[in-house]
């Protein structure tokens, strides 16, 4: 069987011929993750299954797939095991999402991410994290 790593955003996916590749792959690992981060200077949500206000979501990622002639068997979705985090962000009454920030939170292993057991051992020991 052959796999390929392949991309989530819509601007990456439009430079791959999804169509000719399909009869020839068997599954498509599609990095839907990754879809914002502190290289911007508003947050969003780094691997939202749906409803982001430019369409870097899951849902329109794998439409977009889906629409080339990939077969949805053929879909393996990827998912981060870290988060990615800005400092300075108002609430803006949604939780601080979509929000100007003034850059990267610090983090586990470099500023603005966290991993996995990081995370849970805050919100654990009740760091001030809001766990939806």
């Amino acid at each position: 069987e052959i796999s390929i790593a392949s991309p989530g955003g819509l601007d990456k996916i439009a430079n791959f011929n999804l169509a000719g590749l399909a009869p020839s792959v068997d599954f498509f690992n599609v990095m839907t993750y990754d879809f914002h981060g502190t290289w911007e200077d508003t947050t969003g949500h780094q691997a939202a299954f749906t409803g982001d206000p430019v369409g870097y979501d899951i849902e329109t990622s794998v439409d977009a797939y889906l629409n080339a002639g990939v077969a949805p068997e053929q879909i393996v979705l990827g998912a981060p095991l870290y988060t990615r985090a800005w400092s300075g962000v108002a609430d803006g009454g949604d939780g601080g999402y979509n929000e100007a920030s003034s850059g990267a939170a610090p983090g586990t292993f470099e500023a603005g991410n966290y991993d996995y057991k990081d995370l849970l051992s805050q919100i654990n020991a009740g760091a001030g994290w809001e766990l939806y």
